[in-house]
């Protein structure tokens, strides 16, 4: 291959552009809520349950960190499958990481009215009190 020269652009790769994947192809919410929470999982469905009912605009997602140990994530995770939770789990967008420590992350849907935009509820068991 012959030296290029400095005034001619630099190629690494040609890209066909691929058709966005079903979760990148949402649109990105307006506001994030950041919910930190230690041992205190009624506290967050209370939360939740109140943003449940948030109005239409502006669209947020929500972001949560559970610093509680392995007892608060799972006691967390409980309240959350609970039947009169205001989420429901996405398991395609789970990564379950962690096994059997209960450890990990986890994706829900917050239950909303009907027409109003989706809200996703990302959350995260963190390694250490932060």
């Amino acid at each position: 291959m012959p030296p290029r020269s400095s005034s001619e652009p630099l190629i690494l790769s040609q890209v066909t552009p691929q058709p966005p994947e079903r979760d990148q192809a949402r649109t990105i919410a307006d506001v994030v809520v950041i919910i930190v929470g230690f041992h205190n999982s009624a506290d967050i469905v209370g939360c939740l349950r109140s943003l449940s009912k948030a109005s239409a605009s502006p669209s947020f997602d929500i972001f949560i960190a559970e610093n509680g140990g392995v007892e608060g994530w799972n006691a967390l995770l409980a309240a959350l499958a609970a039947e009169t939770s205001p989420c429901q789990l996405l398991p395609e967008l789970d990564p379950s990481i962690g096994g059997d420590t209960g450890s990990g992350a986890r994706t829900y849907r917050l239950i909303r009215s009907a027409g109003q935009a989706e809200t996703r509820i990302h959350l995260a068991q963190m390694p250490d009190n932060l």
